[in-house]
C-alpha cells in the first residue's frame, strides 16, 4: 500500500498534493464512483508561491495493473479492488486514492523531475461547499453568464442553475455549482474554474486580519475533516501550520496550468485524450519552477572548496530537492569565503538560491569561465556553516 510521502521539512520543502474530486455516494453503493476531477497542486512555502495542473478526467494513461484507461478510472479502480490491491481490510477510499496518485506521478513522470506526489486529498462533492463556507464564501469574477439546464442534483435528478457573469460573493453552494457544472462549455473550461475558486480560497484566507487567521485555519481543518479523506495531516496541529502556510503564499503567484490542445499536443482517440509525452514533460517542469525560473533555466554546480570529502556531493541532493536544476558536483581550489557566482542573467533562480542558502552572497561571473553546461556555481568556502549546516 502506497504511503504519504511528506517533504523533507514541512515548514520550507515544496510538496506536490494530488486533489481528486470525487462524486462518491456512501449510501448508494450501485452508483458507482466518479473521480471528475485531478489537480496537482504545487506549493512552495518557503517562496511563497504555487501552481496547479489540472488533468482532464479523459487523459490516456497507465493505470498500474489495469493498462492503458482514462486516467479518472485509476481511483475507481483501486476504490473496488482494495483487498485484491492492498491486502485484506484496506479502506477503498484509500486504496483509490493510492492508485490515482500512482497513476498520476508515472504519467506526469514526476521522478524525473525529483519529484513526488506527497500527498493526496479526495474531496467529496457534497463535502465541498463546507470549505468554502469555513472561509466566509469567496470573491468569484465570472467570465460569462452561466446556463446549466441539466446540473444533477442529490435524488438523481436535474435542474437548472444560473449564475450571472462579473464579480461576485459565493457561498459554498455556489462555488459548488460554479466548479462542478459541465454543460456550459467544456472540461478544460471546468478545470479553469475550479482552478480559479482555489486560487479565491487562497485569497479569502489571506484577507483574514492577522489575528483571525488562526481561528480561520481552524475552521477550515474542520471542514476538511469532514469534507475530504486524505494522506494529509489533517487533524492534528500540523494541520494548522498548513492552513498558515497556505496563506502565506500570494495567489498572484498560484501559476494556473492545464493540459490543453493550446499548450499540448493532442491526439483524440475515440473519446480518449493522448498528449504529447514532450509536451506534457514542459509543461511539468513549468509548473514546477518558481515564477521566472521556468524561463531561466539555470543548471546549477556545486564545487567544494572546503576540502571536507562528500560535502559538495551532499548539498547538490539538498538544492535538487528544493527543485533546483543540478548538475554533477565537483572540486574546487580551497577558498575562505561561500559564495554564489552567476555566469549569466538569471535573477530569479539566483535569488531564490541565496535565501536557501542563508542568504549567501551573489556575484557576477562572465560567461567564459563558467564550467561547460553550467549557469550557476555555488562555491563553498571555509565559512559554509554560517549558511548551511551540511545537511
Amino acid at each position: 500500500m502506497r504511503t504519504s510521502r511528506p517533504p523533507t521539512n514541512l515548514l520550507t520543502s515544496p510538496m506536490n498534493i494530488l486533489l481528486l474530486g470525487v462524486d462518491l455516494r456512501e449510501d448508494f453503493p450501485e452508483e458507482g464512483i466518479r473521480s471528475d476531477s485531478l489537480i496537482m497542486l504545487h506549493l512552495d512555502p518557503a517562496g511563497g508561491w504555487g501552481s496547479m495542473l489540472s488533468i482532464p478526467r479523459d487523459t490516456a494513461a497507465e493505470v498500474p495493473g489495469f493498462g492503458e484507461a482514462k486516467i479518472n478510472t485509476a481511483f475507481a479502480r483501486g476504490y473496488e479492488n482494495a483487498a485484491d490491491l492492498y491486502g485484506a481490510g484496506t479502506d477503498p477510499t484509500a486504496a483509490g486514492a493510492a492508485l490515482a496518485a500512482d497513476t498520476v506521478e508515472r504519467f506526469l513522470d514526476l521522478p524525473a523531475h525529483n519529484a513526488r506526489i506527497n500527498y493526496v486529498a479526495t474531496i467529496n462533492f457534497n463535502g465541498f461547499a463546507d470549505l468554502i463556507d469555513a472561509v466566509g464564501g469567496i470573491e468569484v469574477d465570472v467570465p460569462r453568464e452561466i446556463v446549466d439546464t441539466e446540473y444533477p442534483t442529490a435524488d438523481f435528478g436535474y435542474t437548472t442553475i444560473r449564475i450571472p457573469a462579473g464579480p461576485q460573493h459565493m457561498n459554498g453552494e455556489t462555488a459548488l455549482q460554479y466548479v462542478r457544472t459541465r454543460h456550459a462549455d467544456s472540461d478544460f473550461g471546468r478545470a479553469q474554474r475550479q482552478q480559479q475558486v482555489l486560487r479565491a480560497i487562497v485569497q479569502a484566507l489571506r484577507e483574514q486580519p492577522a489575528v483571525l487567521r488562526p481561528l480561520a485555519a481552524m475552521r477550515l481543518v474542520n471542514a476538511a475533516s469532514s469534507a475530504t479523506r486524505t494522506t494529509m495531516p489533517i487533524g492534528r496541529p500540523d494541520a494548522l501550520v498548513m492552513s498558515a502556510l497556505l496563506a502565506r503564499v500570494d495567489p498572484s503567484r498560484l501559476a494556473q496550468y492545464r493540459l490543453d490542445p493550446e499548450r499540448v499536443g493532442l491526439q483524440e482517440i475515440g473519446s480518449d485524450l493522448v498528449w504529447n509525452p514532450a509536451d506534457v514533460q514542459s509543461l511539468v517542469q513549468e509548473a514546477l519552477s518558481a515564477p521566472g525560473e521556468a524561463k531561466e533555466q539555470a543548471s546549477i554546480q556545486v564545487q567544494n572548496g572546503v576540502g571536507t570529502a562528500g560535502i559538495a556531493g551532499a548539498l547538490t541532493d539538498v538544492l535538487a530537492d528544493e527543485r533546483f536544476s543540478t548538475t554533477d558536483p565537483a572540486d574546487a581550489e580551497q577558498t575562505e569565503r561561500s559564495q554564489i557566482i552567476d555566469y549569466g542573467d538569471h535573477p530569479a533562480t539566483r535569488e531564490r538560491l541565496s535565501a536557501t542558502l542563508g542568504d549567501m552572497p551573489i556575484v557576477e561571473g562572465s560567461s567564459d569561465d563558467a564550467p561547460p553546461g553550467v549557469d550557476i556555481v555555488v562555491r563553498l568556502g571555509a565559512d559554509y556553516e554560517q549558511y548551511w549546516n551540511g545537511r
